[in-house]
């Protein structure tokens, strides 16, 4: 019997140390799958001649250069509030950029939930900067303020259909925001395949949120502007 026990002892001795060892195994790696950066951390983009830079600290699980293009998995900046990591691309040409905050988050519109965004830079040079956060253009409208002044679209910005928002010519500070849809219009946002209804429901949305990213362009634009004659 002692010997039995001793056995039997031994054996869940080695299961427990068995499990201890996998959950450190999973802890560090989890902990070395971040890797921290500083403001003073460029990417640089060299045949392009351009940098990029977080005026704040951060961590990503991945970043590397490809086509021109800075990939960041994973990333979050200290100064965020998402509730989860963001996938985030960025290229640039003739370009310096600072990266202040970059956050998605969920905001309400008509009592529903829509999915919002906001990135906002520096840059120096009058170059080309192009920003993809893979958010459907379907779902939203994207706006561009440059030193407090609304753009409007294809005059100093444009947008492609794959998501890819190109800043042109800016030099300052720059914010662009993405103003979703109400998460119901997600399954009747392709217009082709509802009922008329639906459409003109769409096309009122749409309306309602160009309506309201102007007004809120504007209130900026009018606190620049008084800013400056103080």
């Amino acid at each position: 019997m002692k010997r039995g026990g001793t056995l039997f002892s031994a054996a869940t001795n080695r299961l427990v140390l068995l499990i201890l060892l996998s959950s450190c195994l999973v802890f560090f790696g989890n902990c070395q799958s971040e890797i921290a950066f500083t403001p003073t951390v460029a990417f640089e983009i060299p045949t392009t001649n351009s940098s990029i830079n977080f005026f704040v600290n951060g961590t990503y699980e991945q970043a590397y250069l490809e086509n021109n293009t800075w990939n960041f998995k994973s990333l979050e900046l200290i100064n965020s509030q998402n509730v989860e990591k963001l996938d985030l691309k960025v290229s640039a040409q003739n370009s310096k950029l600072m990266i202040t905050s970059c956050q998605v988050y969920d905001s309400t519109f008509a009592g529903e939930t829509a999915r919002s965004a906001r990135i906002r830079y520096n840059v120096t040079g009058l170059g080309t900067q192009v920003f993809d956060l893979g958010l459907d253009i379907r779902m939203g409208e994207w706006s561009v303020i440059l030193n407090g002044e609304w753009i409007g679209k294809n005059h100093g910005w444009s947008l492609s259909s794959d998501g890819k928002l190109t800043v042109t010519k800016a030099a300052g500070n720059v914010t662009l925001a993405y103003y979703g849809y109400p998460s119901s219009f997600r399954d009747r946002i392709d217009g082709f395949s509802q009922p008329a209804w639906t459409q003109h429901t769409v096309i009122i949305t749409k309306t309602i949120v160009v309506v309201v990213i102007v007004a809120i362009a504007a209130s900026i634009e009018l606190r620049s502007k008084n800013t400056k004659d103080k």
